[in-house]
């Protein structure tokens, strides 16, 4: 894939999660110290030797919206396939995020999704939840308890919340500061050569997912191993996802992805039961032993 099919072929995801804080520090450094017999800082030097903190709600009423941010957090990396292109920006095929998938639905409307059963779900806890956490808190921490710890329920809504930036994948030629010839030639190599790096590190990725599924197959079979029908159905799953993920449309990828649907998954209808069969095995192994083998040698080639 060249440089400019990338640029029009994916487009840069930014996924920012935000939660509430459910606890507060607290300076009981002096008494935890002076209870194990230890020093309050360290010597020579200003760094305290212990940290304390308090919860100041219960956790157990925040870990449904924690669970759902981890998965939000999840499933969005199953979009881009891991792929960073920045610390805070992922890489995201274009065919992924309008048109998803057989197995996914189009990242835009997942979006949308999620962040409205997240706003439910914060206007739950802020106006419900957390006013009863709070009157419990009071009993139960005692001379802990502080009322300035406590937002207003409006700010724990407002702290919990999903956003998504989507940006285009820049061109080389868009450095339009003010720089010497020389020098902005310099920047526009360097950041080809990244856009080139890129597709090749999102390619080995891809490759070497796919290969791990395929070995924990044959692992199985070699060591009599029951295989679940739910990681037969993530590698259906995965491998039938795998061109649409991938922004590169890398072609020999597509084609041994095509495989492991034919030949290991049957078209997802392959199950542990079809699997109790000798010969099922056999040809199962072979095929998924074939083609993890033809992945590797590909990555080898990159």
């Amino acid at each position: 894939m060249s440089s400019p099919e990338i640029i029009t072929g994916a487009v840069l995801v930014s996924l920012n999660l935000t939660n509430f804080g459910l606890s507060k520090k607290i300076d009981a450094g002096s008494a935890i110290a002076t209870h194990f017999n230890a020093k309050e800082s360290f010597t020579g030097s200003h760094d305290s030797t212990t940290r304390s903190s308090k919860c100041i709600i219960a956790k157990n009423l925040y870990d449904h919206i924690a669970a759902y941010q981890r998965e939000t957090r999840k499933q969005h990396n199953e979009y881009t396939g891991g792929m960073r292109w920045t610390k805070n920006k992922d890489i995201m095929s274009t065919k992924i995020f309008s048109g998803g998938a057989d197995h996914m639905q189009p990242y835009e409307s997942w979006r949308k999704d999620r962040e409205a059963t997240l706003d439910h779900m914060a206007h739950e806890f802020a106006f419900q939840t957390y006013p009863l956490g709070k009157t419990s808190a009071q009993n139960d921490l005692g001379s802990l308890y502080n009322p300035d710890d406590y937002p207003s329920n409006q700010e724990v809504y407002d702290s919990i919340g999903m956003e998504v930036e989507i940006d285009p994948i820049p061109k080389g030629s868009d450095f339009r500061c003010s720089l010497d010839p020389a020098t902005q030639q310099e920047l526009v190599k360097q950041y080809d050569e990244r856009l080139e790096a890129v597709q090749k590190e999102s390619v080995v990725k891809l490759i070497s997912a796919l290969s791990s599924k395929l070995s924990h197959i044959t692992n199985s079979i070699k060591n009599d191993k029951v295989i679940h029908n739910s990681t037969l159905d993530d590698l259906y799953k995965y491998a039938d996802s795998l061109p649409a993920i991938d922004f590169t449309n890398d072609s020999t990828l597509k084609d041994l992805a095509d495989r492991v649907v034919k030949e290991v998954t049957c078209d997802g209808l392959r199950n542990k039961d079809l699997l109790k069969d000798p010969d099922a095995k056999e040809t199962v192994e072979k095929s998924a032993t074939d083609i993890a083998n033809n992945l590797d040698a590909y990555a080898e080639t990159l």
